[in-house]
């Protein structure tokens, strides 16, 4: 016999198996970030790649990566640079500026600060200084100091005079009358390149002149100048050869006899080339004084072996 199940077939549903529910699909991946910006009112991209190359011109790649915040932020170039400008990588990249602010002297551009630095390298790399001198913190004393490039020039090339090895005693002399100078080249270059040690660029060219002139006189006479008649000679306009033609014949009167005392290189130079009326007659009346010594026959160097003549460009 046939069951009749009705017209109601819902308790099937509870016989049959439930169906397994679809997995939820896996959220998609966000995007990684990237550099390129579009939005904005200069056009970020183009913010951004500005940014960059003008970090990378002035050495300061490390702040990329703040650029980056700032072009994700909407800032525009000019307050990108005012926040750039306050940190502390970039007031040690221009730290000249603020010594310049301290020193009283008006703010300069970056670009001028880069010529400036530039010039300064250019002129050390032409005089061989080492590039241990062109770092950083000394350009930025150079700029703090107000130095323009051919003021640094000058120094530069005193420092590399000094140092050139031409002329043996110069060193000691530059030691001896004003104290310039150490145990190594890298001193004086120090001190000839350094705006607040040195004195001002015409007064260092005076001083390394007159320690010339006090090094040519050791040559000649075996003794320095005095500083003030090495200045003497230096504002008299005197050059090197004319120390060594004028006092080379005559450096036997830098020396003593048994007779006759010798004048000092300084004394010499002072009556060689008319800076004084008293050394120039002490000079005369010792030249006479020998010269009737020698005529005698008794003007020489007593020693036991004898007497030495003196000759006559000893008492010339």
């Amino acid at each position: 016999m046939a069951i009749d199940w009705g017209d109601d077939t819902s308790w099937v549903d509870d016989y049959l198996p439930t169906p397994p529910t679809p997995p939820t699909p896996p959220t998609p991946p966000t995007p990684p970030a990237n550099d390129n910006f579009t939005t904005g009112p200069e056009g970020q991209q183009e913010a951004y790649d500005l940014m960059v190359e003008m970090l990378d011109n002035y050495g300061l790649s490390s702040l990329i990566e703040e650029v980056t915040d700032y072009v994700r932020k909407d800032y525009t170039v000019p307050q990108m640079l005012v926040r750039l400008k306050d940190t502390p990588e970039f007031k040690a990249r221009f730290d000249g500026m603020a010594q310049r602010r301290a020193n009283g002297y008006n703010a300069i551009s970056i670009d001028d600060y880069l010529i400036l630095e530039n010039g300064y390298k250019q002129a050390m790399a032409a005089y061989g200084i080492p590039s241990e001198f062109a770092q950083a913190d000394d350009i930025a004393e150079l700029i703090g100091n107000d130095v323009s490039v051919n003021e640094a020039t000058e120094r530069v090339s005193m420092a590399a005079e000094a140092i050139a090895g031409v002329d043996p005693n110069l060193k000691s002399q530059l030691a001896s009358l004003y104290g310039i100078g150490g145990d190594s080249d890298g001193d004086l270059i120090a001190y000839f390149l350094d705006p607040e040690r040195a004195v001002t660029v015409f007064e260092s060219r005076a001083q390394l002149s007159a320690a010339t002139l006090s090094s040519t006189a050791v040559a000649a006479t075996g003794s320095g100048l005095s500083k003030s008649v090495a200045e003497q000679l230096v504002d008299k306009n005197v050059q090197a050869r004319e120390i060594a033609q004028m006092m080379t014949p005559a450096s036997g009167l830098t020396q003593s006899t048994l007779g006759t005392e010798g004048v000092t290189t300084s004394e010499l130079a002072a009556s060689q080339f008319g800076l004084s009326p008293d050394a120039v007659a002490q000079v005369s009346r010792l030249r006479a004084r020998r010269k009737k010594t020698n005529q005698k026959g008794s003007g020489g160097l007593v020693q036991q072996q004898g007497a030495i003549g003196l000759g006559s460009a000893q008492i010339t």
